[in-house]
C-alpha cells in the first residue's frame, strides 16, 4: 500500500495566499476615473428606487431601494443595497463571476513612475494592463476566469531590470503536429493562468509587476472591427506555500447554480447562473511538516486562496479558487503523513 501511494504521487500541492490589493499598490491612471461605471453618489441628488451610484472612496456600487436624499449608501443599508465592486476593482473583490470586461473599462497608463509607459498600455478594447508596485514579498500570481488570447506577467526591480517575464497562451497547441491535426484536433482553451516562481520583493514604487491580458495578436494593434473584448474575473497575487506531494487522483467537481424547471407539459426552462469548482486532493507530507501545514490550513479556513498541484497542472485546468472545506491528516509512518484536502470554490 505504501508503494502504491508513492507511485501515484506527482507534483507538490501549493496554496497561493493573497495580498490585499489597495490603492497604495494598485496603480491605475484612468481618464475618466469611472469610465463605464455609475455616477458618484451626491448628497444633493434626490434618488428614487432603482437608481445606481458608486462611491469611489469605498470602491463599491450601490442601488437605491427607496426614495431618499442625503442618505449615504455606506451607512444606510435600509435605503441602499451594495451590488458589488466598482469596475476598476472587480478583479480584486473575491468573486470569479464578477468579471471586468474591456468593452466597458479600458486601461490608460500614464503615470511617469511606471516602467515601460507609452503606446504598449494605450486604451484599447482587446487589452488590459494592471500595474502594481510596493507589494512586498510575493512569488506567484493567478489570473482567473479570463477570456483572453494570452496573459503576460513582467516583474521590474527598483533598478528597472526585468527579472521575470513570462507569457502564457490560452490555446494549447501541443496537439498540433501537422496540417491535419491543426484543422481537426481539439485544442484545449484555458481560462485560468498561474505564474509561479516570480521571486518578487520590494516596498518602493520602483518595485513593479505588470499583469497584461489581451485578446489581440502579438505586438500589433487590432483593427476596431476585429476587436474581441477581453474579460477577467480575479487577479490574486501572493505567496505560494508548498503543502506536499499531490497524488494523481485529484478530483474537480463542477457545481452549477442554474435554475431548471419543468412544467406540467414537460417543457424545460433553464435560467443560466454562475457555477463554481470544488476540488478534492490527496496529499503526502513529511510528518515533521504536519503541524505547520495543519496550522496553515486552519488560518486559511475563511480566506479564499488558489490551490494547485503545480504551475503546469494549474495551467492545464487543475486549479481551484476557494476556501478550505475539510482537512484531515493521518500518521502512516514516522517519515510520512497522508492528508485529504477538500476545497470549496468561489463563484
Amino acid at each position: 500500500m505504501e508503494h502504491q501511494r508513492d507511485a501515484r504521487s506527482t507534483h507538490n500541492m501549493k496554496v497561493l495566499t493573497p495580498i490585499t490589493i489597495t490603492p497604495a499598490v494598485y496603480n491605475f491612471a484612468v481618464a475618466p476615473f469611472q469610465l463605464g461605471d455609475y455616477a458618484e453618489w451626491s448628497a444633493a441628488t434626490a434618488y428614487v428606487a432603482g437608481n445606481r451610484v458608486c462611491i469611489n472612496a469605498q470602491r463599491r456600487q450601490y442601488q437605491c431601494l427607496v426614495a431618499n436624499t442625503n442618505f449615504s449608501p455606506v451607512t444606510n443599508p435600509d435605503k441602499w443595497v451594495d451590488i458589488g465592486a466598482t469596475l476598476p476593482w472587480r478583479p480584486f473583490d473575491g468573486f470569479l463571476s464578477s468579471t471586468l470586461t474591456s468593452i466597458t473599462y479600458g486601461s490608460v497608463i500614464s503615470d511617469p513612475l511606471l516602467k515601460n509607459p507609452g503606446s504598449l498600455y494605450d486604451l484599447r478594447l482587446d487589452f488590459y494592463a494592471f500595474p502594481f508596485w510596493a507589494l512586498g514579498s510575493f512569488d506567484a500570481i493567478a489570473v482567473m476566469n479570463t477570456t483572453a488570447a494570452w496573459v503576460r506577467v513582467v516583474y521590474y526591480n527598483r533598478t528597472g531590470a526585468v527579472t521575470y517575464d513570462k507569457k502564457i497562451y490560452s490555446v494549447d497547441t501541443s496537439v498540433v503536429i501537422d496540417a491535419s491535426s491543426y484543422c481537426f484536433n481539439d485544442q484545449a482553451t484555458r481560462r485560468d493562468f498561474i505564474f509561479d516562481g516570480i521571486d518578487g520583493w520590494g516596498t518602493t514604487t520602483g518595485d513593479q509587476v505588470h499583469v497584461l491580458i489581451s485578446n489581440g495578436p502579438d505586438g500589433t494593434l487590432a483593427a476596431v472591427s476585429d476587436v474581441i473584448p477581453v474579460a477577467v474575473g480575479e487577479i490574486i497575487i501572493g505567496e505560494a506555500h508548498e503543502l506536499g506531494a499531490c497524488h494523481a487522483d485529484a478530483a474537480i467537481q463542477l457545481i452549477d447554480y442554474s435554475k431548471k424547471e419543468i412544467d406540467v407539459y414537460g417543457t424545460v426552462k433553464i435560467v443560466q447562473r454562475a457555477y463554481s469548482l470544488n476540488g478534492s486532493f490527496e496529499i503526502e507530507v513529511p510528518t515533521a511538516n504536519r503541524p505547520r501545514i495543519q496550522n496553515l490550513m486552519a488560518s486559511l479556513r475563511a480566506t479564499p486562496c488558489v490551490y494547485f498541484p503545480s504551475e503546469f497542472d494549474a495551467n492545464a485546468g487543475v486549479v481551484i479558487y476557494g476556501y478550505v472545506k475539510d482537512y484531515n491528516t493521518t500518521y502512516s509512518t514516522p517519515e510520512r503523513a497522508y492528508a485529504s484536502l477538500e476545497v470549496e470554490g468561489m463563484i
